[in-house]
């Protein structure tokens, strides 16, 4: 493994690394060209999450972006309830939860929420907001339910999910979850869900179904397994209906340590592996090329995916907090 690759895998990042290769170079105007410029090492990179546990710069949930979101790795927090990654006590805004949002019945309201959310993250220096958590409830003792925007109601998910990812993609790039099934805290991280698709499409995919409508960054896959196989490496769910049905364009990435294979998860549909790249590595990945159990074509679709999403947020937006390290900035919303 070449040096830079060690480092990384242990969390060493050097300054002279986070900067582009070339500051005079303006950012490619769109993800197809970012895409062809960039070499197989760095798409490679946008495919898995770098120095978790040590953090870049302060920030401990990072992913390639090949240098066109002005460093070298694009920022995430987990929400959807407001920002926590290492920010002090005061400094953002515990926000009503998801399920509070839904009990209004008011879209507009919902889009408003969204709206404070994503300046806030966009105010702290980061990239992606996780979420918003639009699964519908079956097991009200879910550790998850109070984070999801549906309640018992698809209907209902469906017609608040829409405003609130417009308006959080005013700033930041938007991550719907958990996709899908996630719908009980029991064994979560190896239930089998036992499902028809039937049952699916009308009762557990229509918030899904309208956040790809709206365009949102990102899908995350959770934990458990659908009809014998993990969310993060089931063809059914990723590629016949979220990238075939929905026929969605963006990414997927994996709830945090919830990818377990290489070349079947990307077979499947996942484009980016965390918070590491256990599988998604280049090594890895280069050998499944060599055996010809992936394509070259597969790894520039993921590239254009991930990518997708910084080029359709605002120009201004491209860049969070004018690139600066903002964690202690104090974001609140009065």
């Amino acid at each position: 493994m070449p040096l830079a690759s060690l480092f990384l895998a242990f969390g060493v990042v050097s300054a002279r690394e986070l900067l582009r290769p070339d500051e005079s170079l303006p950012p490619n105007p769109n993800a197809r060209l970012a895409c062809t410029a960039f070499n197989f090492s760095r798409k490679v990179e946008l495919m898995h999450g770098f120095s978790w546990g040590t953090g870049i710069d302060g920030y401990t949930r990072n992913s390639g972006c090949g240098f066109e979101c002005g460093r070298r790795f694009f920022r995430w927090d987990n929400g959807p309830q407001g920002f926590g990654d290492h920010s002090p006590a005061g400094n953002s805004t515990q926000w009503p939860s998801s399920l509070n949002i839904a009990a209004t019945w008011d879209p507009k309201l919902a889009g408003e929420w969204g709206f404070a959310m994503g300046e806030e993250w966009w105010g702290k220096g980061t990239n992606f907001l996780e979420g918003p958590g639009v699964n519908v409830m079956r097991v009200p003792q879910n550790g998850r339910t109070f984070e999801y925007m549906s309640g018992e109601d698809p209907v209902l998910g469906s017609l608040m999910v829409g405003p609130v990812i417009d308006n959080m993609q005013k700033h930041s790039m938007a991550i719907a979850k958990h996709y899908i099934l996630n719908n009980q805290e029991t064994d979560r991280t190896g239930v089998n869900e036992l499902v028809d698709e039937k049952t699916i499409m009308e009762l557990y995919a229509p918030p899904f179904d309208m956040a790809a409508r709206h365009n949102v960054a990102g899908f995350m896959c959770p934990y458990n397994r659908i009809n014998g196989e993990w969310a993060c490496s089931n063809p059914h769910t990723l590629k016949t209906l979220l990238k075939g049905y929905f026929n969605y364009s963006g990414l997927v990435v994996s709830d945090w340590g919830a990818t377990h294979s290489g070349c079947q998860s990307l077979n499947a549909g996942l484009d980016i592996e965390m918070p590491s790249g256990k599988c998604f590595n280049e090594a890895a990945l280069q050998a499944a090329l060599d055996a010809r159990n992936i394509t070259m074509g597969q790894i520039n679709e993921s590239c254009e995916r991930i990518m997708l999403g910084l080029y359709a947020i605002p120009d201004d937006k491209r860049y969070p907090c004018n690139d600066g390290v903002c964690l202690k900035n104090n974001v609140s919303t009065p």
